[in-house]
């Protein structure tokens, strides 16, 4: 769990420094977020979900929408 935290803070201080295109898994609130309501819609109303994002300016661009479902 520590090298995931690790690789979460420096993708961010790498999205601070303007570095473009990073994409993390995150536990999100899907309604605060740009394109969390698409994902909310496919995941039965949930308000929060793992899922991933990309980091940037301003620092969370928006959810990466993944089509489809899995199945554990």
């Amino acid at each position: 769990m520590e090298l995931a935290h690790c690789r979460f803070a420096e993708a961010v201080l790498k999205a601070v420094k303007g570095e473009k295109g990073i994409v993390q898994p995150s536990f999100v609130y899907l309604s605060g977020v740009p394109g969390g309501d698409a994902v909310q819609k496919s995941v039965d109303g949930l308000d929060y979900f793992s899922t991933n994002i990309e980091l940037g300016v301003p620092l969370l661009r928006g959810i990466i929408l993944i089509v489809g479902r899995g199945r554990c």
